[in-house]
C-alpha cells in the first residue's frame, strides 16, 4: 500500500511539474480583505452545513434499520450469553464476534457512502458556481489566461472547494480559526511596533 502511495506521489509531481512548463501564465490574486475571506469562508459553511443536514436524514433513512437490527442481535447475543453456562459461552463469543464484526461492516459501507454521495454533492454545488478559489483572482488576470489554464483552473476549483463541502462544516470552521488567530496575531504585531 504505502509503495503505491509513493509511486503515485511520484507521478503527481511529475504531471505537476510538466503541467506547470505547459502553462506559462501566472495568476494574479486581486486585493481582498479578511471580511472578503470569511464572506467566502462563511457561505462555503452553510453550504456544508445544508450538505451534512441532508446527507443525515438520506443516509438515516436508508442505513438505520441495518444499524439497528445488527445492534438488536449484538444486545439478543449479549443477553443470551449472560444467562447460559461457560460451556456454551464459546460459542456464542464467537457468534458475538462475528456479528461485531458485521456491524462494523456495516458502519464503514456507511461512511463510505456518505462520503461518496456527499463528495458528488459538494462537487455538483461547485460547478454550478459556488466555488473559493476563482473568487481571489483579479478578472483581468484570470481573462488574458490561455483557455486551457482557464478550464483546468476552474476543475481544480470545482474539485477542491467541492471537497471542502463534502469535508464537512467542522473542516472549514478549523479554516476560519485559523485565519481569524492569524490576523489577530498579525494585528497584535503591528501594533507592539
Amino acid at each position: 500500500m504505502s509503495r503505491t502511495i509513493v509511486v503515485f506521489g511520484f507521478a503527481a509531481l511529475g504531471v505537476c511539474v510538466l503541467t506547470a512548463t505547459w502553462l506559462p501564465a501566472a495568476i494574479v490574486f486581486k486585493p481582498y480583505t479578511s471580511v472578503d475571506l470569511f464572506r467566502i469562508l462563511a457561505s462555503l459553511l452553510f453550504v456544508s452545513l445544508l450538505l451534512e443536514r441532508a446527507l443525515e436524514i438520506i443516509i438515516t433513512a436508508s442505513r438505520e434499520p441495518g444499524k439497528m437490527k445488527l445492534d438488536l442481535a449484538v444486545q439478543s447475543i449479549e443477553n443470551r450469553m449472560g444467562r447460559t453456562s461457560s460451556k456454551t459461552a464459546g460459542k456464542g463469543s464467537e457468534l458475538l464476534e462475528k456479528t461485531r464484526e458485521q456491524r462494523t461492516e456495516f458502519k464503514s459501507q456507511t461512511q463510505r457512502i456518505a462520503l461518496c454521495i456527499g463528495l458528488l454533492v459538494g462537487w455538483m454545488v461547485a460547478l454550478i458556481g459556488v466555488r473559493s478559489i476563482e473568487f481571489l483572482i483579479e478578472p483581468r488576470s484570470f481573462s488574458a489566461l490561455p483557455n486551457h489554464q482557464r478550464i483546468l483552473l476552474k476543475c481544480m476549483d470545482v474539485l477542491l472547494t467541492g471537497s471542502v463541502i463534502a469535508g464537512g462544516s467542522e473542516g472549514i470552521h478549523k479554516i476560519m480559526t485559523v485565519y481569524s488567530n492569524f490576523m489577530d496575531s498579525a494585528a497584535g504585531r503591528m501594533k507592539q511596533q
